[in-house]
């Protein structure tokens, strides 16, 4: 059949170029024989280049053409199909490939006996994406209020609040399922209320209602558990034309939690200040009071704190608050092996919380703990490591014996800053008493020391005894003796005992002990090692020195090796009867320091027995002492010992001999004199008084420099006034006490350094914003003192957490140091989210020139604070200071409060800026 378009009269044809749709006409052979401009300006075919084409091949897309063709040949046959006289929404394929949304109506024309299908296409396509971003807020808006963690409402403003919706997040605020407020069908919103609180809520609605205004309160519910629950409702009304309420429109949340936090900050707050303020002896009375109010808000019924001993094998219960009614547990708790709680400790010591709700379903392998915490009536208990720096040295617990308790996660956060308190405090006390400790153990080791080197063959016992007794004391041990070897080191003797109260002395029934007999003690002492047994149980059974050891009561060990010129002479012990105990490093240094000590006053008697033996007292002395021992006069060396030689690394006693004591030192000694002529006064000060004890620092040959403790006696040898010289190596002992002070001083760094953020503390601040002042006064420069604070950090810890708040602490810690300009400015935390920075020689210009840099460098860290208008984690920071303060007045308190003014105004001002106010010192 020949194709030809369609013709049309010139109405029909106007109609259809006037039409906004696209008109198309299609034969029954589905050829296009019309198609209006319409129809180019939606597709953008041009309708002449598709005359007598298949059309449905042209503009629909794959998935429709098997559709149209069977609905062709349907119509072709029957004149009529199952859309025709329909609307369908469908996609028609543009030229350039893509579709668009339309909606098509298909009618039939007979015309010159055939049939046509005419297609009417309108462009949808706005309307839609308009209908798609409909249906996308309304799932927004189900998603939202069913996800939020809270109770969203549309209710009646009547007297029940008569609900007409709410959303699945109300059983989690009360408790009782969404369904059971609908059209109050089990309960109403209004019956919610706590009865206290009913006229506020009704009287705050009511008028905000009347205003036209939206009402923002916080009032109590009662929970579908009995319990009273804190709430924040935002809510507003929605109006008719005429004016009267269509309905409520609002939403509740739980902030029983936020109210308790905020309650539980005071009081930690109040702890801190409290123990941070109390003197070192008040610690204990600041601490139970802090343990009374948290067991108190947490209605514990105990509250208690165990130290670890420094053996790390017992614990103590240091510590304890009980509610009335409650028996204490401390007196009979007191020095408990660790390993009889293992299953606690061992979570304690890994830094975990030891979280048990019920007592009764304790794992098997706390069964010793479950018998101890039955014995105490407890039924559940929570307790949280102690530690600084790493070190975990307690812990802190809470026990309820009169009902159970579950702690959530909150509540173990917040009792673990009252444990971080607790740690930084005992860390503090504990560092205060190992640097007096430490004092006195110097002070005892130099003693001993200086006893044990004037003293003659005599007052050596007695001397030794004392020594035992007083290093026996210091270190709390039970027992303490020396054993001597004989000539042949096969017999040896207790020849020196000190005994603590209660315990037996056993030194006379320990003479003549055949050394091969107690092997496992005295093959490492023959062999110069130290014998280290905190358990003698580890020793074989069978063993004859564990049957003697047990036989006294020993239930730990530690003996030294007494040696005088590379030969053991005995060895020097110590016992724990009462109890075990693991001896420290430290411990075991300084009675290292002790046995040598000893072994040297025994190499002097021995020495001094030799001489009365001998016409040749002075070599007999010389070669009998592991100390370097020599003669000289003013001009050098006359004599020396083998000692010597091996000392100072001489090959023979002529290399030694004639050379004065200074070519053996460093040209300058510690103090800055020079050696030789602070040598010569040394020996004219012993020439003088008869003896003279120092300190020196001498040279080997090899050039390697040493420290030594030398000992000069005149004496007179055939009518010629000469001196002995005793010359001991303490470059160890130096040693040991270098390390006792640097452990010193890091303890003395670490109370001064705030524990999170690694600044200066509150305690350091104090102590150099004085001395800084006393510093300005004397030089007449002027004081710069800054005083910042983070921007709503408590929405930022209510928002991402305190983990979070404690990084941004730390990052904005940081950036403050970072932006002082200055080695000798000191930036340090004031408390909280507060911290204060020192520029000393600084005017108010410069103070507020390094205020911007530090605000610049906080909002350079880009830190997101959704809560705020800047989005951003910024700093308000209040500047002063001072020109040339004098000595009459008073301090720099006038400096921080007018710093403390300054940081309110650049808040009151709008946050994250700078405000600068000089100040007065009255």
């Amino acid at each position: 059949m020949t194709f030809r378009p369609l013709a049309a009269d010139e109405l029909t044809e106007a109609i259809a170029k006037a039409a906004l749709d696209a008109i198309l006409i299609i034969d029954d052979e589905d050829r296009l024989v019309y198609a209006n401009p319409a129809f180019e300006a939606m597709l953008g075919h041009d309708p002449a280049t598709l005359y007598g084409e298949r059309i449905h091949d042209r503009i629909a897309p794959e998935r429709y053409r098997a559709a149209f063709r069977q609905g062709m040949r349907h119509f072709r046959e029957h004149g009529e199909g199952p859309v025709v006289g329909t609307m369908t929404e469908l996609e028609a394929l543009h030229q350039h490939g893509h579709e668009i949304a339309v909606e098509l109506s298909i009618s039939r024309l007979a015309l010159h006996g055939r049939w046509y299908a005419v297609g009417v296409l309108r462009d949808i396509t706005e309307r839609k994406q308009a209908e798609d971003e409909l249906k996308r807020a309304r799932d927004q808006f189900q998603s939202l209020t069913e996800n939020i963690p809270g109770l969203s409402y549309h209710c009646q403003f009547d007297e029940h609040w008569t609900a007409l919706y709410v959303s699945e997040g109300t059983e989690l605020v009360t408790g009782y399922p969404a369904e059971e407020f609908i059209h109050n069908s089990v309960r109403t919103l209004q019956s919610l209320v706590h009865p206290d609180d009913t006229g506020y809520v009704a009287d705050r609605i009511n008028t905000s209602v009347a205003q036209k205004r939206g009402w923002d309160i916080d009032y109590r519910i009662l929970h579908r558990d009995g319990k009273v629950r804190w709430v924040h409702e935002k809510g507003r009304a929605i109006f008719e034309h005429d004016g009267s309420v269509a309905y409520l429109d609002g939403f509740v949340h739980d902030i029983t939690r936020r109210r308790r936090q905020a309650a539980f900050q005071e009081i930690v707050a109040t702890i801190s200040v409290d123990i941070v303020d109390a003197p070192l002896e008040e610690t204990d009375d600041a601490i139970h009071r802090a343990m009374e109010r948290i067991g108190r808000f947490f209605e514990a019924d105990r509250t208690y704190i165990f130290e670890f001993l420094e053996d790390g094998r017992l614990m103590d219960n240091t510590h304890e608050w009980c509610a009335q009614g409650v028996i204490p547990q401390a007196s009979r708790i007191s020095e408990v092996p660790l390993e009889a709680y293992s299953w606690c400790t061992e979570k304690i010591h890994r830094q975990e919380p030891v979280h048990v709700p019920d007592v009764e379903a304790l794992p098997p392998e706390a069964a010793n703990e479950l018998a101890e915490f039955r014995a105490q009536s407890i039924q559940s208990l929570l307790m949280l490591p102690l530690a600084t720096d790493g070190r975990v040295f307690g812990f802190y617990g809470l026990d309820v014996v009169r009902t159970t308790y579950h702690w959530d996660d909150e509540e173990i956060n917040l009792l673990q800053v009252v444990a971080e308190i607790f740690a930084t405090t005992l860390a503090r006390r504990q560092a205060e008493q190992t640097r007096k400790a430490q004092a006195r153990l110097q002070a005892m080791v130099a003693e001993i020391s200086a006893e044990m080197v004037n003293l003659g063959g005599e007052g050596l016992d007695s001397a030794i005894d004392r020594a035992l007794e007083r290093t026996g004391l210091f270190f709390g041990a039970d027992r303490s003796y020396v054993f001597h070897f004989d000539d042949h080191d096969t017999t040896m003797s207790n020849t020196n005992e000190w005994c603590g109260e209660g315990v037996t002395p056993h030194r006379e029934t320990l003479q003549s002990i055949p050394v091969d007999s107690h092997k496992g003690v005295t093959e490492p002492i023959l062999q110069g090692e130290t014998v280290h047994l905190p358990d003698i149980t580890v020793l074989p059974e069978g063993l004859t020195e564990r049957a003697e050891l047990e036989r006294q009561g020993v239930q730990s060990l530690l003996c030294l090796p007494l040696f005088i010129e590379q030969r053991p002479y005995g060895f020097l012990g110590y016992d724990m009867v009462a109890r075990r105990r693991k001896w420290t490093d430290a411990q075991i240094t300084v009675l290292k320091l002790i046995a040598e000590i000893i072994a040297g006053a025994f190499a002097r008697l021995d020495s001094e027995m030799a001489l009365r033996r001998s016409e040749m007292k002075h070599r007999i002395l010389f070669e009998a002492t592991s100390d370097a021992v020599m003669l000289l006069d003013e001009t050098g060396f006359l004599d020396c010992n083998q000692s010597t030689l091996k000392m100072f690394g001489c090959a023979s006693r002529e290399e030694f001999i004639d050379k004065h004591p200074a070519e053996l030192s460093p040209p300058v000694q510690p103090c800055g004199t020079d050696s030789h002529s602070l040598a010569d006064e040394h020996i004219r000060t012993a020439m003088d008084q008869g003896s003279h004890l120092f300190e020196w620092q001498h040279r080997r040959v090899n050039s390697e420099i040493f420290a030594a403790e030398v000992l000069l006696t005149a004496m007179n040898m055939e009518d010629r006034q000469l001196l002995q010289a005793v010359v001991r190596d303490i470059s160890e002992r130096k040693r040991a006490q270098e390390e006792l002070k640097r452990q010193r001083d890091h303890l003395d760094r670490l109370s001064s350094i705030d524990g999170l953020t690694s600044v200066a503390n509150r305690r350091r601040f104090d102590e150099a914003l004085e001395q800084t002042w006393k510093q300005t006064v004397r030089s007449g420069n002027s004081l710069g003192l800054l005083m910042l604070d983070i921007d709503h950090f408590k929405r930022y810890n209510d928002h991402y957490g305190h983990l979070a708040g404690d990084d941004v602490l730390k990052a904005v810690a940081e950036a403050i140091s970072g932006a002082l300009p200055r080695t000798t400015d000191l930036v340090a935390r004031y408390g909280g989210e507060e911290f204060v920075c020192i520029l000393p020689a600084t005017d108010l210009d410069g103070a507020h020139k390094v205020a911007e840099r530090i605000r610049a460098a906080v909002r350079s860290l880009a830190i997101p604070h959704e809560t705020t208008g800047t989005g951003r984690v910024t700093v308000s920071i209040g500047a002063t200071a001072l020109r040339q303060p004098t000595p009459e007045m008073s301090g720099p308190l006038e400096l921080l409060k007018t710093a403390d003014q300054a940081l309110y105004r650049a808040k009151e001002q709008g946050r994250d800026r700078v405000v600068t106010m000089s100040s007065q010192n009255p």
